[in-house]
């Protein structure tokens, strides 16, 4: 009784705490599901059997590649591909994200490097941190490692992290925000707008990049449309000598209105989806140059690539 109660109260917790749930079965299947999804994760981590794939960001003044996020991938040998928002929240109640995130970070700085070389091609990567990384001071040593392992130059790695990370400016956390700023990485605000970060903690930290959250960017629906938030955003930073980059691209539309906005950098399954490293070439085949890194023949908006080719 006292077991069944304890998944029950773990239902609601999940579902927002201030409630009751009652045991069901479909609670017992659910939990005897996630606790084979972490065993399974566990395993899988430990054998590097996840995926990486990256998503090219734009330039919208030269329409060059200049940057690839990284995005984890697992596909489970019985419930197929699991989506990031279930099996990364797993990670963190397990304590198993330092061990995930720490092979991404390797696994991706190593096949980037490798790509650069194969072909000549210079981009920058941009890595996903948790808190816990920040927090523990442990991302520093790992990044050292993967500098002194690789040839990508400290200024090609792009850490992006949540607003939420620098609501709390503990001690520790400032101090690995200097390590990585005399590292000359570059740090980056993912999802901007949707947390609560003062403008003196963006600066204290060196952050070099703000990326609208695709919330933003969905409300772009015509041509006229006037967003004052994404306005604001994206003078906000210029003025402050950051960057932006618009998440979330899915139109000609909204790629244009960015465009007129002086938006810097575009992401989105209109301009690129997510794909292995052995597919960038062929994936965007004829549209890279070899000596610059740059995506040419197309400074229009309607030369980029077709969501539908993919």
């Amino acid at each position: 009784m006292l077991r069944l109660a304890d998944s029950a109260m773990y239902c609601a917790k999940e579902l927002g705490k201030n409630c009751y749930t009652f045991y069901s079965q479909e609670i017992g299947k659910q939990k005897q599901k996630k606790l084979l999804i972490e065993n399974d994760l566990r395993r899988d981590i430990s054998q590097g059997k996840l995926e990486l794939t990256y998503q090219p960001q734009f330039c919208l003044n030269s329409g060059k590649i200049v940057t690839l996020e990284t995005l984890l991938r697992w596909k489970h040998p019985k419930y197929g591909e699991i989506e990031p928002s279930i099996f990364i929240p797993i990670a963190e109640e397990t304590g198993l994200i330092l061990q995930l995130a720490d092979w991404a970070i390797k696994s991706a700085c190593s096949e980037i490097d490798n790509w650069r070389k194969k072909y000549g091609i210079n981009v920058n990567l941009a890595i996903n941190v948790f808190s816990i990384q920040i927090e523990s001071g442990y991302l520093t040593k790992i990044l050292k490692e993967v500098l002194n392992e690789t040839d990508l130059p400290p200024a090609s790695l792009e850490l992006e992290i949540t607003e939420n990370i620098i609501m709390e400016m503990t001690p520790d956390v400032i101090e690995t925000f200097d390590d990585l700023n005399s590292l000359g990485i570059n740090i980056v605000i993912d999802n901007f707008g949707t947390g609560y970060s003062s403008l003196n903690s963006i600066k204290r930290i060196g952050v070099s990049k703000l990326k609208i959250d695709s919330s933003f960017t969905s409300r772009i629906k015509n041509g006229d449309n006037n967003d004052q938030m994404i306005k604001t955003v994206i003078n906000m930073a210029h003025n402050l000598a950051m960057s932006t980059t618009a998440e979330g691209i899915e139109s000609e539309t909204q790629l244009k209105y960015l465009t007129d906005l002086n938006c810097d950098f575009a992401q989105g399954y209109f301009t690129g989806a997510p794909c292995r490293v052995n597919n960038l070439i062929s994936r965007f085949s004829g549209k890279i140059n070899h000596y610059t890194g740059a995506l040419v023949d197309f400074n229009r908006v309607d030369r980029f690539p077709n969501n539908h080719e993919y």
